[in-house]
């Protein structure tokens, strides 16, 4: 089973590319993700005429939605850290003629100018990076004064599950947290705005549900990963996938993953 968080590490060394494009339309596809992006454009509503940037823009999805909003000008940029990401988010934007280019790039050294965006954008992409501080600076010096700046981003350790071996639970939590660089960051991203300037900051918590495929396609590589590693046995882990497809085929599976919708303005003038 493929690792999934460790193939958006290493997009462009993977063997199946297309299983993560597979993966990412899926999950464009879920309530529950169009749930959190909607709250996301209540709180941050775009506009013709707007330039926005979206750093881990993956295959461009949001980016074209965006573009369809923001007039006929070249005004939204999508960057990514993954070429095969970028060429794919090329191709599918190729033949649609909107407003929108997309580029390789670093969210912790964004070759942009400063001042250049009224609105930057980024989601499920701050967890994967091992100072993602550093990339909200790079994100808030692109700001125009006045840009506007949403994310979304998961808190892994609050991941909640119904299951009836609490122990293994909190191991297998664990186990998946640290599997990320930076799982943290969804309760973190409040006090990072505030740190770096950042006014009238609002957090929208969201908890986003699975059922029992999606759970297992998401963290089933990771958990084989801690298997491998002796981290986790394989009669425990065989147990945990037992209990929770019964679960599922009984009606009574619950997984919950927390996450924050969470939005910040720079200010008009440096003090």
């Amino acid at each position: 089973m493929q690792d999934i968080h460790k193939g958006f590490h290493t997009v462009d060394q993977s063997t199946d590319v297309n299983f993560l494009f597979q993966f990412l339309d899926v999950a464009d596809a879920t309530p529950s993700v169009r749930g959190y992006r909607q709250q996301m454009l209540n709180l941050l509503p775009v506009a013709p005429g707007q330039r926005i940037l979206e750093v881990g823009c993956g295959i461009g999805t949001i980016a074209m939605q965006l573009a369809e909003t923001v007039g006929d000008s070249v005004q939204v940029l999508g960057i990514d850290k993954n070429e095969v990401f970028i060429r794919e988010a090329q191709r599918r934007a190729s033949s649609r003629n909107l407003p929108v280019e997309f580029q390789v790039g670093d969210a912790n050294q964004l070759d942009l100018p400063d001042a250049s965006f009224d609105v930057a954008r980024t989601e499920r992409t701050l967890m994967y990076l091992e100072n993602p501080g550093q990339a909200l600076d790079e994100l808030v010096r692109v700001l125009k004064p006045g840009g506007e700046i949403v994310i979304f981003e998961f808190d892994y350790d609050s991941t909640v599950i119904d299951t009836s071996d609490r122990q293994l639970k909190r191991r297998i939590v664990r186990i998946l947290s640290d599997s990320v660089p930076s799982s943290p960051i969804g309760r973190q991203a409040k006090r990072l705005f505030k740190e770096r300037g950042l006014e009238d900051v609002k957090v929208i918590p969201q908890l986003l549900e699975s059922n029992f495929a999606g759970y297992k396609m998401v963290f089933g590589g990771t958990l084989d990963k801690a298997v491998e590693r002796g981290e986790l046995g394989a009669d425990e882990l065989a147990a945990w996938w037992a209990e929770l497809e019964q679960a599922e085929q009984n009606g009574t599976f619950f997984v919950g993953l927390l996450g924050f919708v969470v939005y910040g303005r720079k200010p008009e003038t440096v003090i």
